[in-house]
Formats: C-alpha cells, structure tokens, sequence
C-alpha cells in the first residue's frame, strides 16, 4: 500500500479501511471520519443503508482498526452525534457502543485536528504532522 503522506515518524494512508492491508499490531494513531449514513454520495459508498447494514459496517471496519493498532494505539473518530436520514439515532453514542463491543475503552483528545482540504478529499496535511505526533 502506498502511503498519501510520509515523513520522518509519520505516514498517513488515504485508503477504505475494508480492503487495506496493514499488519495487525502495527498502528499508533487512527484518524478517521467514516460514512455518516445520510446518502451523502461517495464514488464507492452508498451512504443510505438500513441502519442493522449500517451497524454491522461499522463493526468491520471498527474491528480492523482494532486489529491494526498497537496495544497502546489510539483511534480517533469524527461523526456527527445525531443524524436524521435516513433513520434518526444517536449517532456518537451508538459508535461509542460499537468501538467499546469491539474492545477500545472510551477516551478523550483535547486536540482539534484540522487540515486544509480542496474540496475533493485532497489536502495539506503537513499541519497535522505535530499534533499526530504529539497525540502519540
């Protein structure tokens, strides 16, 4: 797999979590902003499953990364706490349960990370080097 952005002590992989190919054991961070399920249209997503499809979707890929991070790896992950469509549920509560069912115990990151995109999913992620760095 080729990594998006690499520097000395850190590589950032842009890649769908289901099909990537990472040792197991092998990860510090994860950052991650997956599908929200509100029909959003993606190139290789549909965005508007049954919430029992949408669920189990996010078991997988919450158990890859799971396998993927060290044992004192960390997982960061943005989601909206509510959604509306296609069925209303608490969102942020509902990955906290999934992500503690698979095994990671609930934590905070006090560090916003932000990086300036172009709008089509491409960025400049030179500023995030620091604070991944220091949030490992």
């Amino acid at each position: 797999m080729i990594p998006y952005f690499q520097t000395e002590g850190c590589t950032l992989y842009h890649t769908d979590v289901l099909e990537a190919d990472i040792p197991s054991c092998s990860i510090d961070l994860i950052v991650t902003s997956p599908p929200y399920n509100v029909g959003i249209e993606y190139s290789s997503y549909e965005d508007s499953k049954a919430l029992d499809e949408y669920l189990e979707f996010s078991r997988s890929w919450l158990t890859r990364c799971w396998e993927w991070l060290k044992p004192d790896g960390r997982i960061c992950i943005n989601v909206a706490l509510d959604t509306t469509t296609p069925t209303p549920f608490s969102l942020g509560a509902t990955m906290t349960t999934l992500a503690q069912e698979v095994g990671f115990r609930l934590g905070f990151l006090v560090k916003r990370l932000c990086a300036v995109c172009d709008g089509a999913g491409r960025g400049d992620y030179s500023a995030l080097q620091g604070a991944l760095a220091e949030a490992i």
